[in-house]
């Protein structure tokens, strides 16, 4: 059984930050890269479902890896971090991903809040069930995020880390 946590802070809205840099260089070639991050908070009424800064690879494992090793490499104990010494920090942030089947894995948090997870083509997503408390207002999937062959953490708005 695959068990994954949610936690979900429903804390006052804060302005919108955005951050944008830009940065030329000149050698031989020309090139110019561009990069905008954008976070918004998540509001009192319903979760966030724009992305907490977070590492965002998800490449997709190489080679002949089988449906199976993926799910097993899903499987596991995730944190979010994001409220570590806040008062905000609470057990919808300590999260267990178990095997429910084939198919489906089921997101089980310290509170004991659970909720199933559907596997889809893409091994970079995974779809909330129609058990997920915030299904109406929230967000419809968790990003499954991948450093080389190895699950580093999920993405439901907020990151959780992997245990390792």
């Amino acid at each position: 059984m695959l068990t994954i946590g949610l936690i979900l802070n429903f804390s006052t809205p804060s302005p919108t930050s955005t951050s944008t840099s830009t940065s030329t260089s000149t050698s031989t070639s020309t090139s110019t890269s561009t990069s905008t991050s954008t976070s918004t908070p998540s509001p009192t009424s319903t979760p966030s479902t724009t992305s907490t800064p977070s590492p965002t690879s998800t490449e997709k494992p190489e080679g002949n890896v089988s449906k199976e090793t993926l799910l097993n490499e899903i499987l596991g104990n995730y944190e979010n971090h994001q409220y570590n010494g806040t008062s905000g920090k609470n057990d919808w942030h300590y999260v267990t991903i178990s095997k429910v089947n084939d198919t489906t894995l089921e997101w089980t948090n310290r509170a004991g809040v659970s909720w199933k997870l559907t596997t889809t083509p893409d091994k970079t997503k995974l779809n909330l069930g129609e058990d997920f408390p915030y299904r109406k207002e929230g967000p419809k999937q968790v990003t499954v995020v991948w450093e080389g062959d190895k699950v580093s953490g999920l993405n439901i708005g907020e990151f959780y880390e992997k245990s390792k």
